[in-house]
This record gives structure tokens, sequence and C-alpha cells, in this order.
């Protein structure tokens, strides 16, 4: 009998809206019948504009905070490749006893061009012994200074493509390091 009632309440409150004016009933060996005014109460028309606008609200704040999670997940590449990077750089130093300057386009896809030859930067890779995680998101680059003996590694992303870049830094002996703010990807 509860499901019952609130069946009845239900209908009551949106029929209504969907422009039935009354109800013939059978539940149960229960009769009865229910009539409807023909105009809505301004009172829940306005309770109801005010959930349309709430959830409206709501469902742009999730939006948001969805895309600029995804946006942060795909900058994390860029401190994870550098201290890859750093890593290889260094054993690179122990055996070659320098630093192999080193630049990979966003666009660097690691694979063979057209004629079977090797590109600068897949050669230079090969010899630093170090494989990036394809497909990449930012622009990296190693270079050498004081005069050879350290080398500072930089990331550059600009993920949402508004002009802006996170920028990333990782030199020899220090792991990688946010040089822009948070909140640009």
């Amino acid at each position: 009998m509860p499901g019952f009632v609130l069946h009845i309440l239900l209908i009551s409150q949106i029929s209504p809206i969907i422009g039935v004016r009354s109800i013939d009933a059978r539940h149960a060996g229960l009769h009865f019948q229910m009539k409807f005014p023909k105009k809505i109460s301004v009172s829940f028309a306005l309770v109801v504009a005010i959930l349309i606008v709430a959830v409206g609200l709501l469902f742009r704040k999730a939006a948001d905070n969805y895309i600029h999670m995804a946006l942060r997940a795909k900058r994390s590449e860029a401190p994870l490749v550098l201290n890859e990077l750093q890593v290889a750089e260094n054993e690179y130093f122990e055996v070659e006893a320098k630093y192999l300057p080193i630049e990979f386009p966003t666009n660097f896809s690691g694979r063979k061009s057209v004629n079977k030859q090797k590109s600068q930067e897949q050669q230079d890779l090969e010899r630093l012994g170090y494989t990036p995680p394809i497909p990449l998101r930012c622009h990296y680059k190693v270079e050498l200074i004081i005069g050879g003996t350290d080398f500072e590694a930089t990331a550059k992303c600009d993920l949402d493509q508004d002009g802006r870049s996170a920028l990333f830094r990782a030199t020899s002996h220090k792991k990688a390091e946010q040089l822009t703010d948070n909140d640009i990807y």
C-alpha cells in the first residue's frame, strides 16, 4: 500500500506538467478519480525552475573539474620524462665523461622515417639509451651549461592550447620541478 500512495503522489505532481487533467486509477480493488486544476501553481513551477538551474550549475562545475583533472593527468608526463632523462644523462656521463645535448619535439613518434633512416632525435636517444613514452605531449630539451659539466633539461607543455605553456626543469643533481603556476596546462 505505501508504494501505491507514493505512486499517487508522484502522479499528482507530474500530471499537471504533462497536461493530464484527470486520472482514473484502479489499484488493489480501490477505485478513485483525481481531478487537477488547469493551471500549474506558481510556487511549484518556481521550485521546478530552481531545481533545473541548480542541476545545470552542478553539471557545469563537474565538467570543469573533469577537464582540469584530465589536463593535470596529461601534464604529469613532463616531470616523469625529465626525471628519466636525468637518470639517463647521468649514466651517460659516467661512461662518456660528458653530457649529451638532445631535443625531441611534441610530435616525436619514435618510428623510422619512410626511407628507413633514423632521425637525429632517434640517434641521440639511442646513444643516450633512453626510450621516451609515445605519444609525447610536451617538448623536451637538454642543454649543456657550465662548460658542459652540467645540463639543464626542460619540458614545455601547452595542453589546452591557450598560448601559455607549463614549464618544468631538471638538472644533473636536481629532480624535475614545475616553474609555472599550477593552473597553467
